[in-house]
């Protein structure tokens, strides 16, 4: 039986996500690190000494926040915590490049980047433009029901264009000398693909999957003598038999298609003002999946609670409320038909989990998180 969770109606309890901690992730001091902000914006970005403001921003898990004020307009520049060499801003640009043609999901206009270490930072970075609002996980509590209606149909909209953004092949877009390309998901092959916006894919949900988890399996096997690795090949080879009889049970995707899928969209990732939605952030976990994975209710429009970021039973359920009720109205009206079809049936939800243990990876430190999954897939399947 499913507790209820607690509904939040004090935008108090919207907690807002801070991570600028230099010590937590190893940085410079912002006290000396603005001005190497400085410098970029002199010599790389040609802006007239003394006529910036640079302000210290919450940053994320993956990338450092500086805000950029010039006379006239503000600036948002993103700096990824981690350097590989020159990949990672290939994939935070891949996205963004390619909402460029769907004004129906707003993003940020990337302005300039650099994926090198060759300028005045020492450090690969991305400027974009500095989209007015705030984040919806300080403000969403507060608005006007009216505007939670407006964000609702937007955000909706903006999930049933993902679901027609599509490709031959599941993964990563990568953003390479002016060409759109696609990283596999599979962690030892890193092959890339040309972008191939078709309807057919070349491979089944269920191969896909198989291929990724035992490329996992194939990597664990190599050191059977760790403790983690002997734990990663048990639990791979579960997480295959599972996915061998989800397809029997006929919950894989059969449509041969993959899409554009978000993958957090939280509102700590959305940006809105009084008239509603104005950009939506961090597309760095990106992918295309298959359609189940784009699906997962945003629970947290109609229902806000602790609870809500997690992929939550109850979001199939009527909401208490006469504004909760309205508010998944007209998100499920505007999110489509591929949404209807995906988002709030269990066997999609295990689907989603699964795929999920596959591409992120599986560690002895998420053993309660896998446990749970294996627990709810043996209960749905008994029932079935």
């Amino acid at each position: 039986m499913t507790s209820n969770p607690t509904i939040s109606t004090s935008p108090h309890s919207c907690e807002s996500f801070d991570s600028t901690s230099t010590a937590q992730f190893d940085e410079e001091p912002f006290e000396t690190f603005k001005d190497k902000v400085l410098a970029l914006c002199h010599n790389e970005l040609y802006i007239p000494e003394g006529s910036v403001e640079v302000e210290r921003l919450p940053g994320g898990t993956f990338n450092r926040i500086v805000g950029l004020k010039f006379p006239d307009s503000e600036r948002i520049l993103r700096i990824p915590r981690l350097f590989h060499g020159d990949t990672s801003i290939f994939h935070d640009l891949g996205p963004l490049e390619l909402l460029r043609d769907h004004p129906g999901i707003p993003v940020p206009k990337v302005l300039s980047s650099d994926h090198t270490d060759l300028n005045s930072l020492g450090q690969a970075y991305m400027v974009q433009e500095r989209v007015p609002g705030q984040c919806l996980t300080q403000t969403y509590c507060g608005l006007p029901h009216q505007t939670k209606c407006a964000i609702a149909k937007q955000l909706g909209r903006a999930f049933s264009e993902m679901h027609q953004i599509r490709n031959q092949f599941a993964g990563r877009p990568f953003w390479d000398e002016d060409v759109m390309r696609v990283q596999l998901l599979t962690p030892s092959n890193m092959n890339f693909f040309l972008l191939r916006q078709i309807a057919r894919a070349r491979e089944t949900t269920e191969q896909i999957i198989l291929e990724i988890l035992r490329d996992r399996l194939g990597i664990a096997t190599e050191d059977l003598q760790d403790e983690e690795a002997a734990w990663q090949v048990e639990s791979l080879n579960k997480l295959i038999a599972i996915t061998k009889k989800m397809g029997k049970m006929g919950v894989w995707d059969t449509a041969y298609s993959y899409c554009l899928s978000h993958g957090d969209l939280e509102p700590r990732n959305v940006m809105a003002d009084e008239k509603g939605i104005t950009a939506i952030l961090d597309w760095d976990s990106a992918i295309f999946a298959p359609f189940m994975v784009s699906c997962r209710p945003p629970m947290w429009i109609w229902w806000w609670c602790d609870e809500a970021s997690r992929d939550h039973p109850l979001a199939a359920e009527v909401p208490p409320t006469p504004e909760g009720r309205e508010l998944k109205r007209l998100f499920d009206e505007a999110a489509g038909p591929i949404y209807a079809q995906y988002a709030y049936q269990p066997q999609y939800r295990l689907g989603r989990s699964l795929i999920k243990l596959a591409v992120d990876g599986i560690s002895m430190e998420e053993a309660d998180q896998f446990d749970t999954f294996c627990d709810k897939w043996r209960e749905w399947r008994d029932r079935s």
